[in-house]
């Protein structure tokens, strides 16, 4: 059996690039089942003090998450499973059932922790394959509950054959083939592809309402490059190319670039329950806080409905702070025009800072704003500034914006400076003690324009970075910052979640336990990188993926670990919700189901190893 066993394993990824000294001992401990399909290898919750790991060499496995009884894993001959208990020292959340009768060989974890010791690359295999599993662990909800939303592609929402004309066609005959086909709109195509798009509310605006003849060529009325996308993309990315342009209409496109189909935004109202473009065009009408306080719990509740649909947080996040901008835009709107005039020359910019300027607003959050601008004279420029922010954070916290305590408001004269004064005032703050200056320079790099002159904004992230370079002192700090608060994680007799003590029990603070530990990081190696052209943690991971190579592997486990807790803190938020409740982000150890304290144990090994890294860069001890 043993030379039998070897030869196969020389088969087996990792075994194969193995010693075959070292692949002949493992042999020797080696355990040879065969078992009837329909029974059970492993059962879900139940530790196995053995730690075994298991390689089939026929048959098939599936397996099985212990909660909501879904299969995660097909496995076939030559795969491995089983590591999971050995690695995380936790009963695996899945049971191992055989689904085609099955030879297994079971390895004792103490010879594979004999080799890891040896083979490093080999010891690695089984970690990366681990953080795999724990990535389709926790996906695999969205998988099963957005095919609505990701997996629907736009072309299965078009409907009837597409309206297509030349630019030369009278607009009379292009409005009778409308009515004719009863379509919304036309596609004007020429030779090189869609070159325009006219509607029926074209139709009304421009001709009946204008006056305009009829017999004019149509290409007077259209709408000049149409919004095109591709026809197998989803219907997420879909919404996505209406906010980001305020198209009404998307042209769908084969891989070819040929004209497949037009989708319009009542086709995505209707698969979107609430489209969050139409609650934004409700917003740009809104004139007063009252009505967009009623828009902004209708957000809310999308938001709800979204997510129990099975939309990923993280997008979720991201459609929750574009409507946030579009009410702060309009916001600014309404106070700017009951002002007086502005100083002459002046130009100025509105940023969002904090989660909002990173993109990850939740349901839960404040505001957190700031004013950079530019004047000839800059006494007046600020004595208007301070009037139009104390009137914009009055109106977003009567919209539902609640006030920012800790004072990182426009309203706020140290929120509003012109280029020197923020490049005086962030020096300040960096060679004093106050830890809310702290707080409130790590607010200004995830600062993102809003409203006015977004130059300003780039011109005030490249005086950071300039500060930040100059004043490599200040970087500790904020490593410092990044090290707290320690994890909530036990090690001993076993490894699990331990939490803080709370009024309801034992419980973890999901902001600070959760999101805010690989935001800080983040935001601290792209500040010592030297760059801060996107805001968002995603996007700051997906930079120092490409450009740390130390970094790399580190990177890609936090953005897994970022989304795990990003995805806790928003389900607990929509429970809370659900029961009107106050929104809280604490939340009680006894509600995070046994699937999800498993991988928050991997997420919380992943922190450890970033708080490692930044350790040994800033020779910081927390």
């Amino acid at each position: 059996m043993q030379l039998s066993t070897f030869h196969r394993l020389q088969h087996v990824t990792p075994f194969d690039n193995l010693p075959d000294a070292s692949l002949t001992e493992l042999c020797s401990s080696a355990i040879l089942h065969s078992i009837a399909a329909g029974d059970r290898i492993i059962e879900g919750d139940t530790m196995n003090p053995a730690y075994p790991v298991f390689i089939i060499l026929s048959g098939r496995v599936r397996l099985v998450e212990s909660e909501q009884q879904m299969t995660v894993r097909h496995l076939r001959a030559n795969e491995v499973f089983g590591h999971f208990a050995m690695l995380r020292k936790l009963p695996p959340p899945y049971r191992a059932e055989i689904s085609r009768a099955a030879v297994i060989l079971e390895i004792k974890h103490t010879a594979l922790l004999t080799l890891f010791a040896r083979h490093p690359v080999f010891a690695a295999w089984f970690q990366a394959d681990l953080r795999r599993f724990e990535r389709e662990l926790g996906a695999f909800d969205d998988v099963a509950g957005s095919r609505f939303l990701f997996g629907q592609r736009l072309v299965e929402l078009a409907n009837g054959p597409v309206m297509v004309c030349s630019p030369t066609l009278p607009i009379r005959d292009v409005a009778r083939l409308m009515a004719k086909h009863d379509s919304d709109c036309v596609v004007i195509n020429s030779d090189q592809g869609p070159v325009g798009l006219v509607s029926d509310s074209d139709l009304r605006t421009q001709v009946v309402a204008a006056g305009l003849s009829s017999e004019l060529p149509v290409s007077t009325i259209m709408k000049p490059d149409p919004l095109t996308i591709r026809a197998r993309a989803s219907v997420f990315d879909g919404m996505m190319a209406m906010e980001d342009r305020n198209w009404r209409h998307l042209v769908l496109l084969d891989d070819n670039g040929a004209l497949q189909g037009v989708v319009s935004d009542t086709d995505l109202a209707r698969v979107l329950l609430n489209s969050p473009t139409a609650l934004r065009r409700r917003v740009e009408q809104a004139d007063n806080g009252q009505e967009l306080r009623k828009l902004r719990s209708a957000a809310d509740q999308m938001i709800v409905t979204l997510y129990r649909r099975g939309v990923r947080a993280e997008d979720l996040l991201q459609i929750n702070t574009r409507f946030n901008d579009a009410m702060t835009v309009r916001i600014l709107d309404i106070v700017s025009a009951q002002l007086d005039a502005p100083p002459s020359g002046l130009t100025w910019c509105w940023l969002s800072l904090g989660s909002e300027g990173r993109g990850e607003m939740g349901l839960r959050t404040d505001q957190d704003n700031a004013i950079i601008y530019d004047s000839d004279a800059p006494e007046q420029a600020n004595t208007w500034l301070a009037r139009l922010a104390e009137a914009a954070n009055d109106m977003l916290d009567v919209a539902g914006i609640a006030r920012c305590e800790a004072g990182i408001m426009a309203s706020n004269s140290a929120m509003r400076h012109d280029l020197n004064g923020w490049s005086h005032i962030i020096k300040e703050w960096m060679s004093d003690t106050d830890e809310s200056h702290l707080l409130w320079i790590s607010a200004l790099t995830d600062c993102r324009p809003i409203y006015g002159d977004g130059k300003l904004c780039g011109d005030l992230r490249t005086e950071i970075v300039r500060i930040v370079s100059e004043r490599r002192h200040f970087l500790p700090m904020l490593a410092r910052e990044a090290l707290e608060p320690g994890l909530p994680v036990r090690h001993f007799p076993s490894p699990r979640l331990k939490g803080f003590k709370a009024d309801e029990g034992m419980a973890l603070n999901l902001k600070l336990h959760g999101t805010h530990l690989v935001t800080h990081a983040a935001r601290l190696f792209c500040l010592d990188g030297g760059w801060l052209e996107q805001t968002g943690t995603g996007e700051r991971l997906a930079w120092l993926l490409e450009h740390d190579p130390k970094l790399h592997d580190t990177a890609r486990e936090a953005m897994v670990a970022y989304g795990l807790f990003a995805d806790l803190r928003l389900s607990w938020h929509v429970d809370q919700t659900s029961r009107g409740e106050e929104l809280s982000d604490v939340m009680p150890l006894v509600k995070v189901g046994e699937t999800r304290k498993r991988l928050l144990m991997g997420a919380y090994q992943t922190v450890e190893e970033i708080r490692q890294r930044i350790r040994t860069q800033f020779s910081t001890r927390s």
